[in-house]
């Protein structure tokens, strides 16, 4: 017996086969060698015992199984000597030299406990095989599991008291409710850590994803902790609120509603709305009788109906043959759309799938009773292609089309891809071969990107292919530069809609989705996009880019943190600025302040650029669009660089304003420099004066000796009072000493205090 037999190697199947063949005598030195490197599978162990039991040799069963023990202890194998021993307990419940190894096995695996000396102690006196059921039960207890009651709902073990008899949950309603561990027992239900009770309690973030990405792995998570079958309205219940938001229940139900329909392992019958009982197989349909439920389902699209001829052709290409009844019964269903003359788009789409069921079952389907050229020369219109429902279909009926018209497909094609799902963006874009019909895809793209929440998908399926360099010969019509930008500006908007409101549900919901997804794609490979932008973008606007970043509301810290060390690594000069100004002191890093004058002023030229010179320059870039080719088009392009700049100008101030603090004459601390003092300085070696005033960006004005106080230069004046010396490095790299021989008010008369209704009379115009 020198090979592997069965699921044990040679060494344990030898021992086994002495057992069987009543070979006792030969079974100590065998087993010897054995132990001397002990089986790793707990199964060889309860295999032992239960053969020498049938041989009457329990007792030397015993011995022996101490021996292997003892080197497991040794090897200090816990998660093996504790699975062992739970298996000798069942045989010798009463022996007193298998406890030591039972205590040993337990304080080795579940060391990490706190109050395990306390469990082994709850567990004296009793046999061995009840220790471990103990055991198992007070491990329920532990911080960190989950119960559930009638009234309370689910409660988190937050802390257990063993010698008191107490236990600490944290329910919804209620935290820290303490309560003896026999009224646990008695009435509240344990909720096993991977139960959809206790991840709803524990982590219900986790299951609103999971419900995103499979909703029909989500409903059958409930099922399983509801035996089985739930009530469409009990399952709303269970999950609205505490896993899926009310306002998003009904799009995802419309998903989730469409997976189960087509689960191989749900049966659910919609037809009964509220009422339809949703229940978890115990077995999967077949491939043919899921295909049959999706395709003759009572309110079965033109989608399910493709769908489940798909599926049938996977499973002709996996071996199967196909069902003559079944492709017999599908035909006959599409023949009325293909008699439907009025609904052009679906009569297509039975034409195609009649050609896909030809295909698959050639022999049951031998003749075509349609012609999908006849019926695409009846189309006029090229918008039928995004009345089509799928992709693939509309992809054909394009090139039927382009087979047509000639080249006036392009132009008409081009019209339609803004529009366009991804999958028919890509056909559309393919045919046109942008590199020779560059104008006509640079104008669907501009048209694309100019409303981006109309059709959020393909946005995100064109910014990725420019973004990742797929689309090269688009870059003088497109540049990354701008691009960056433009993204950045999307994303400050998407973010304004979202929490502050003005838009239609879709709309705040394809905001929230491309806000998510244009982050991932701008941070992708640590943030290659930005250090490839870096790479060739001026130094000026590569720090413009790096303040709308600092700035943006639609990033978090760890984003800020990611994108600022990409441009930092890829331009030194960005690495040595930081370091030189690393240690200013700018004691409100987070805020600006400013006068109400400066406000003012913000807000008006805000308003301006967004009502009056971004859409006049809106027109103008049509307007040059419309003179031909792009490339050579100067006029464009200068337009569209302005674009950006106005673009620019317009996030600055919006992010400026979110983060501005009006300042008053009243406010102004003169006891110290900073916002809104008038201060003289005295260089020490050569007695010269300055005056300095000090405001906001919005204010400043050098040439009359007011200055931003939060620039590198004066940020090293803050904070000084009246006699204070201190030296100053100047933007030229030289030092100088100064004292301070004066601090007053510079907003004392009243300047820069501007009426309210500046501000109030445009918000009202808002």
């Amino acid at each position: 017996m020198g090979e592997n037999i069965g699921d044990f190697s040679a060494r344990e199947q030898q021992i086994l086969s002495l057992i069987e063949s009543g070979e006792l005598d030969r079974l100590d030195d065998a087993w010897l060698e054995v132990v001397s490197d002990p089986p790793t599978d707990a199964k060889f162990y309860d295999k032992f015992i239960r053969a020498m039991r049938r041989a009457h040799a329990l007792e030397r069963a015993h011995e022996l199984l101490l021996l292997a023990l003892e080197e497991l202890k040794t090897r200090q194998q816990w998660e093996l000597l504790h699975a062992v021993v739970r298996i000798a307990a069942r045989f010798w419940p009463d022996s007193k030299p298998l406890r030591p190894y039972a205590a040993a096995a337990l304080k080795g695996v579940y060391a990490h406990l706190p109050q395990l000396s306390a469990m082994i102690a709850a567990c004296k006196g009793l046999p061995l095989d009840q220790v471990f059921q103990r055991f198992d039960s007070l491990l329920q207890l532990l911080p960190g599991e989950v119960y559930s009651h009638a009234y309370w709902g689910e409660g988190i073990v937050t802390d257990l008291d063993l010698s008191a008899g107490k236990i600490t949950l944290d329910f919804p309603e209620e935290k820290g409710r303490v309560i003896a561990i026999e009224f646990l027992r008695k009435h509240l239900t344990y909720c096993p850590p991977d139960s959809f009770l206790a991840r709803r309690r524990k982590n219900p973030q986790e299951l609103y994803e999971l419900g995103q990405g499979a909703p029909s792995e989500l409903v059958k998570l409930v099922l399983r902790g509801n035996q089985g079958r739930i009530k469409q309205a009990e399952l709303k219940e269970a999950l609205v609120g505490s896993v899926i938001p009310e306002e998003e229940w009904n799009e995802w139900w419309s998903r989730a509603r469409n997976e189960l329909r087509i689960d191989p392992w749900i049966d659910f019958d919609v037809r009964r709305g509220a009422h339809a009982e949703i229940v978890l197989r115990s077995a999967p349909r077949s491939a043919v009788d899921e295909i049959a439920e999706r395709f003759f389902a009572h309110d079965a699209t033109m989608a399910d109906r493709i769908s489940a001829v798909r599926k049938l052709r996977e499973v002709v290409r996996a071996g199967a043959t196909p069902d003559a009844e079944l492709v017999g019964r599908m035909r006959e269903a599409l023949l009325p759309y293909l008699a439907d003359r009025s609904d052009v788009a679906r009569a297509l789409e039975a034409c195609y799938l009649l050609q896909d069921l030809q295909s698959i079952a050639p022999n049951q389907l031998p003749d075509l009773p349609c012609d999908a050229a006849a019926l695409c020369a009846k189309i006029e219109d090229y918008e039928l292609l995004l009345e089509m429902e799928d992709d693939e279909y509309a992809a054909r009926a394009l090139q039927e089309l382009a087979q047509r018209d000639g080249d006036k497909v392009f132009e008409r094609a081009g019209e339609r891809l803004p529009r366009a799902r991804p999958a028919l963006a890509q056909a559309i874009w393919t045919l046109l071969d942008p590199e020779h019909h560059v104008d006509i895809a640079v104008r669907a793209l501009r048209t694309l990107m100019e409303n981006p929440l109309s059709n959020p998908e393909t946005y995100l399926w064109a910014m990725r292919n420019l973004t990742e360099g797929k689309w090269e010969h688009l870059e003088d019509y497109l540049p990354l530069s701008s691009l960056i930008f433009e993204l950045f500006d999307q994303m400050e908007q998407w973010h304004r809609l979202v929490t502050i409101g003005g838009g239609s549900e879709e709309e705040v919901a394809a905001a929230k989705w491309l806000i998510g997804k244009v982050r991932t794609l701008i941070s992708g490979r640590n943030f290659a996009l930005l250090a490839a932008v870096a790479k060739e973008m001026p130094l000026d606007q590569l720090q413009e880019l790096r303040r709308i970043i600092q700035l943006h509301n639609a990033v978090n810290d760890v984003f800020r943190n990611g994108a600022d060390r990409a441009l930092r690594l890829t331009r030194r000069e960005l690495e040595e600025q930081t370091q030189q100004t690393a240690t200013v002191v700018d004691p409100d890093s987070g805020i600006h302040y400013c006068t109400k004058k400066g406000h003012a002023w913000a807000v008006r030229e805000l308003h301006e650029l967004n009502t009056v010179r971004i859409p006049a320059n809106a027109r103008e870039i049509e307007k040059a669009r419309s003179e031909g080719d792009l490339r050579e088009n100067a006029g464009y392009h200068g337009a569209r660089e302005k674009h950006v700049l106005l673009l620019q100008q317009a996030h600055f101030l919006q992010l400026g304003l979110a983060t501005a603090r009006v300042v008053t004459r009243d406010k102004v601390n003169t006891e110290q420099i900073g916002f809104g003092t008038r201060v003289i300085v005295q260089d020490v070696d050569s007695g010269a004066e300055q005056v300095y005033t000090l405001l906001g960006q919005w204010e400043a004005k050098p040439e009359e000796g007011i200055y931003f106080y939060k620039a590198p230069l004066f940020q090293q004046f803050l904070g000084k009072r009246v006699g204070d010396e201190f030296t100053v490095r100047l933007p030229d790299g030289t030092e100088r000493r100064y004292r301070v021989t004066s601090i007053e008010n510079a907003l004392a008369n009243g300047e820069w205090d501007v009426g309210e209704g500046v501000i109030a009379e445009h918000a009202a115009s808002e």
